[in-house]
């Protein structure tokens, strides 16, 4: 049985505009990892709807005997027709991709010409240099993407990581956030923006969205963003320097903007997401969203108590 929706905590009127806040304690599970065990993980999405109503979602497979850095074993793609109970009907495979890891891959339905678009975060081995972004050939449906067609979109110098592409299309335009190793913050985890007329070539802009301050003193990364009346909200994650396991002890808050550039922090001085099940990790993180007419689906990756992970979904009526 899938869990039953909450009403959300946000208003539109003379008193402003306040963002949704997903009660992630009420959820459906969507996808568990292949194995029960930590450090298996099932997760990572992102979610679309076609015309026809079809929800298709792609998400990324990790196993645990790997080191680290090296355990995302595919994207596995996936079609629903309620947004709660998913078949799969396709995966990439790493070493389709030629790549020793995958990581969150960005699915959109490109406006011009209506054709399912994958991007894929690839690991920088064997090949030099770090984490980028790659894209997949066009297809009529996700079942028909093939991982030989991929060639780097997004990619950094000197070494420097492009990974976990979040894609929001605006006005025609595609801006795709996506986590960044900024130069004078070593590996640290920042979250960027480029932008695209057509998806294909990506401007980059290198400044950082959000900096590293308040809880998020370790890692601060982009979820997604999502469009409202005269804002957007980003859903961010992040950690802190001092908290248990900080790469991938992830929790969550939000910040807003007015023009998909200026972010401001709405909650700098702790997070406000993190997962109901936590064991000695509380992570939640990857959030997308799909909305529909009368409800918004938080599709996102959560903890377990065994500290394996699984793909939640959480519905919010409007």
């Amino acid at each position: 049985m899938r869990a039953p929706a909450t009403r959300p905590n946000y208003s539109l009127g003379q008193g402003g505009v306040y963002p949704i806040v997903p009660d992630y304690s009420s959820y459906h599970t969507v996808l568990e990892p292949e194995h029960d065990e930590a450090d298996w993980w099932a997760g990572a999405p992102s979610v679309v709807r076609d015309k026809e109503g079809i929800i298709w979602l792609a998400c990324r497979m990790r196993e645990a005997r790997s080191p680290r850095g090296e355990r995302g074993y595919a994207v596995w793609l996936l079609r629903s027709e309620d947004g709660y109970n998913f078949e799969q009907v396709g995966a990439i495979h790493r070493d389709e991709l030629g790549t020793v890891s995958v990581e969150r891959p960005a699915l959109v339905i490109d406006p011009w010409t209506g054709k399912f678009r994958l991007y894929i975060c690839r690991a920088g081995k064997p090949e030099p240099g770090g984490w980028y972004v790659a894209v997949l050939d066009d297809v009529e449906q996700p079942d028909d993407f093939d991982g030989h067609t991929a060639r780097p979109v997004l990619r950094g110098e000197g070494g420097q990581g492009m990974k976990d592409p979040f894609v929001l299309i605006v006005g025609g335009l595609y801006y795709m956030l996506y986590i960044g190793y900024g130069l004078s913050e070593g590996q640290r985890e920042l979250p960027y923006v480029s932008v695209s007329p057509n998806g294909q070539s990506f401007t980059v802009d290198p400044r950082p969205l959000l900096q590293h301050g308040g809880w998020h003193t370790y890692f601060t990364r982009p979820a997604c963003v999502m469009p409202m009346a005269g804002c957007f909200v980003l859903y961010y994650e992040g950690s802190g320097t001092d908290w248990f396991d900080p790469v991938y002890n992830i929790q969550g808050g939000m910040a807003v903007s007015f023009d998909l550039r200026e972010y401001y922090d709405a909650t700098p001085s702790a997070p406000l997401f993190r997962s109901p099940t936590p064991g000695k990790y509380e992570t939640l993180r990857y959030t997308d969203y799909l909305c529909l007419q009368d409800r918004v689906l938080f599709y996102y990756e959560a903890a377990r108590p065994n500290d394996s992970s699984e793909l939640r979904v959480t519905e919010v009526l409007l």
